[in-house]
């Protein structure tokens, strides 16, 4: 919700300017990339997912519903470059949060085992 609404502000913000499509492609890939590092440790599927939801839904509100396709097809390397941001920072996320359980897991095991080396 937070990523489609800072997206809709983006998208009004940029339509203030006169379009400003390099400046709405930057800021959805800010956007996407702080939706990757705040949503929850269960939840980081959704991150890479709410990122081009969150850019379409953007161009809707300032461009229409009819125009939101050509916009989309101009600004799709905007688009891929928020995703793949966010679904970076999302595997960088999920890496360290796996490599933290298997340390952990292996630091109560040589607690469960007194007097083993190793």
């Amino acid at each position: 919700m937070l990523t489609t609404a800072g997206m809709v502000a983006a998208a009004w913000f940029c339509d203030l300017l006169g379009g400003a499509p390099a400046l709405y492609g930057t800021l959805s890939v800010l956007t996407s990339a702080a939706a990757a590092l705040w949503v929850r440790r269960a939840d980081l599927i959704c991150a890479p997912i709410a990122a081009p939801i969150a850019f379409a839904t953007g161009l809707v509100t300032t461009d229409g519903p009819v125009s939101t396709v050509t916009e989309l097809a101009l600004r799709a390397p905007w688009l891929f470059a928020g995703t793949l941001t966010a679904a970076a920072i999302v595997l960088l996320r999920r890496g360290r949060a796996l490599l933290r359980d298997r340390l952990r897991r292996r630091r109560a095991d040589r607690r469960a085992r007194p007097g083993t080396t190793g």
